[in-house]
């Protein structure tokens, strides 16, 4: 009897003489192996996918200026959706317009679906586009990330969307892609 323990104490040690592990090692998916790639070259960020999509709809106007300047006005917005890093969550953002219809400025915050917040901008001076056209539908380009709360407290990326508009222009879907900086990668 004591052979039997004796054996099937070694068993374990054995059996990993190939330097096989006892589990197999689990293949990382293409986004995470390029991240990690990234990382072990010495890059500073991990970027990772950042998908989300949803509704968004207008909370109000003010046509009474917009970041101090009186030849723009101010679109408020709110929307939920899904997100990867977020879950379910809410935003809300307002956009700078010219009255001539030209996209100036946008920033905002997400909230994910444990608290954290994620913020998040546009602007010409940085290349972002947001045109509307004809058939209802719209395209925005170029947005960024910028910092947040817990895990997003760091965070930088981009985000591109495209999404549809009601007949009033006062709601519509988004779709949402983009990379976003992994946690802990940008401190």
């Amino acid at each position: 009897m004591k052979s039997l323990r004796f054996a099937l104490c070694l068993l374990p040690l054995l059996a990993c003489q190939d330097g096989t592990p006892l589990q197999p090692e689990l293949t990382p998916s293409p986004e995470l192996a390029l991240a990690q790639a990234a990382v072990s070259r010495g890059d500073q960020v991990k970027m990772v996918p950042a998908p989300f999509a949803g509704d968004w709809w207008v909370a109000g106007v003010d046509y009474t200026g917009c970041g101090g300047d009186p030849s723009l006005y101010s679109v408020f917005l709110e929307g939920s959706g899904t997100g990867a890093h977020l879950g379910r969550y809410l935003a809300s953002w307002t956009v700078c317009w010219g009255y001539d219809g030209t996209f100036v400025f946008s920033d905002g915050t997400m909230t994910a679906a444990n608290g954290d917040l994620l913020y998040f901008y546009g602007s010409q001076e940085h290349g972002t586009t947001h045109p509307f056209y004809p058939d209802g539908t719209w395209e925005l380009t170029n947005g960024y990330y910028d910092g947040g709360t817990g895990r997003f407290e760091h965070a930088e990326g981009w985000y591109d969307c495209a999404g549809t508009s009601n007949e009033t222009m006062t709601g519509g879907t988004m779709s949402c892609q983009g990379m976003i900086s992994s946690v802990g990668s940008s401190k």
